[in-house]
This record gives C-alpha cells, structure tokens and sequence, in this order.
C-alpha cells in the first residue's frame, strides 16, 4: 500500500491497493479532468504551462494503464463528458465546445466544435436524456446543448449567475441540473425554463456540486472553505447533514454508483487529500503531492481514480 495512502476499514469497505501513475514530469503536466468510459478505459485531460500559454492533451488509458488514444488541443480542457463509448465531449479555456470521436488507430479527433462562450468552459454535465448536456462558464452564464449524432447546437443560454459558474451537475432521471458560482449561490434550474427554479445563497462559496445516485431529492455541495454539505431539494432551508472534510478548498465530488458503495462520497481538495465518505464519517483518505484536482468512479463502483496537479491519476481498487 502507498505510504500516502491511509484505510480506515469496516466491514463494507476495505481498500486493496492504490496505484500511482505519474504521466509525465511533476513540472510538466497536471489533470484536470477524468472520467470513466467503461469499466476498463479511463478518459482524461492533462495541461501545461509553455511559455505564457497553456496547452492541453487528451488521453485514453487502458486498465494497465497505456495509453490508447491521445490528441493535443491547443487550449487547455477544463472538463469532459463520454457521450458513448468512442465519443466524447470537452470544454476548453477558449470558451469552446467540442465532441471527439475515438478512431480505432489510436487517433482522437475533434469532429464539432462551437466557440459561444466568451470565457472559459469551466465544467460539462450529460442530462438525463443523454442526448442534450449543460456547459458552465466563467462568462457567468450556462448553456444548454443539443448532442445528437453528427449535431452539436445551443439551444438555450441560462444567465442566473452574476460571476463565473464553476460547477454543473445534472439529475440522472429528470430534466434539472444544478449550478455553482463565485457569486456565492447555488441554483437548481429546469431545462424547460431560462430563469432559476431556486436559489441557495451560500455562507461560504460553493465549488462543487454532485446528485446522489440512488436519492432522487438529494445532492451535496463543497465549499471554498473545505466544508461538504448535503440538502434535500423538498427542504432546502436545511442541510441533511455538513461536516468539515478538508482543510481548504473543494475541488471536486462524486458519488459511488448505485450498488454496495452507493453511499460512498469521494472528494478531492487544495490541501492534497483525497477522502471518502459515507454520510459524514471518514472511511479513506489518501495525498497527491499538490493540489488532488478529480475523482472519478468506475461504473462499477469497485474503483477509485483521482488526479491532481502533480502530474500523477491514483487508481484506489476497491473490495
């Protein structure tokens, strides 16, 4: 077991090993974004700083760990979202919305793109429909998209914040998603209207944002000050429950998928850690040596992957 990684056991969850991968030098490369494509391929998007500029590259990992795919992008890509098993959707620091498809040499290549931000895509959401997806931007607004085959249109532009959006997260059976901001709310919006259906204003910034799998009503929140807190739409002048998770800011959560670990809350932080949580209680943590930037679940649920800005993605097997 890495010496940067510590278990806190039970009796249904136990961690079996953690795998450290470092992609490239530490003062190269860093993750900003992964997602799993299947239970075998992992999907991810590094950048680094040439000069002044930042570039970025998109890679496809095998369960060894190769590297199966790759294109370099010319911006950085803050997020991505697989729209099926050899596409894929990425919003960049030029304010761009793109889809690749994945080639069977090896190639990914960008077959739409649309530039209708005026700032950078900060993070992309696939609704329920699977067939239509949300960008968030840090031109304070959010765009609703259509992402049929051979098809990439806005079709919808929601302006309800009034700083940059930071976070995106869409319901997995209904037409609602759910917005953060550097303007200290947080917003539930329906597809079908422009305007917010509510408005949560927040004590501390919220910085990310996720559903849970299984609780149709239920979502969780992290904040600038490394607080997690988890409402109920049907009450949400009240928090189910709000712990202190980190030391600093929150930058991303997930949920376990529906299965034995469905309760299971992974997130990751500025203070390096990477922790998992059921309701409020600690059950694993583990450090990248700089800021942990994702995590990701298999569909599974029985792996664990986060990336940082230290260049490396920590794959954690669960049993």
């Amino acid at each position: 077991m890495s010496d940067r990684a510590v278990a806190f056991c039970s009796s249904s969850f136990r961690l079996r090993d953690v795998h450290v991968l470092t992609i490239m030098p530490k003062s190269e490369r860093q993750v900003d974004a992964l997602r799993f494509i299947n239970e075998n391929h992992l999907l991810v998007s590094l950048s680094r700083l040439s000069g002044r500029v930042w570039d970025g590259t998109i890679r496809i990992f095998d369960c060894d760990m190769a590297v199966v795919a790759s294109a370099h992008s010319p911006v950085s890509i803050a997020d991505l979202q697989v729209l099926g098993e050899h596409r894929f959707m990425s919003g960049g620091d030029d304010g761009q919305v793109a889809v690749w498809v994945q080639h069977g040499d090896g190639t990914l290549e960008k077959v739409l793109e649309k530039t209708e931000h005026d700032q950078l895509v900060s993070a992309l959401s696939i609704c329920a429909d699977r067939v239509s997806a949300v960008s968030a931007s840090y031109d304070n607004s959010l765009k609703l998209w259509s992402v049929l085959p051979d098809e990439l249109r806005s079709t919808t532009t929601f302006t309800g914040h009034t700083r940059a959006v930071t976070g995106v997260a869409s319901h997995s059976s209904k037409p609602q998603f759910l917005s953060t901001s550097r303007d200290g709310q947080a917003l539930v919006w329906s597809t079908q209207q422009r305007t917010p259906v509510h408005r949560l204003l927040c004590a501390s910034e919220p910085t990310a944002v996720t559903w849970h799998p299984s609780a149709e009503h239920v979502f969780s929140l992290g904040f600038y000050n490394g607080t997690v807190c988890t409402k109920d739409l049907r009450n949400l002048g009240d928090c189910v429950r709000t712990w202190n998770a980190h030391e600093a800011q929150i930058t991303d959560l997930a949920y376990a998928p529906q299965g034995k670990h469905a309760n299971f809350l992974a997130t990751a932080s500025h203070d390096c850690a990477v922790k998992v949580f059921t309701d409020s209680s600690l059950v694993y943590s583990a450090l990248h040596e700089y800021f942990s930037s994702r995590v990701a679940w298999s569909p599974s649920g029985q792996y664990l992957c986060s990336g940082g800005w230290d260049g490396e993605i920590q794959t954690h097997k669960l049993e």
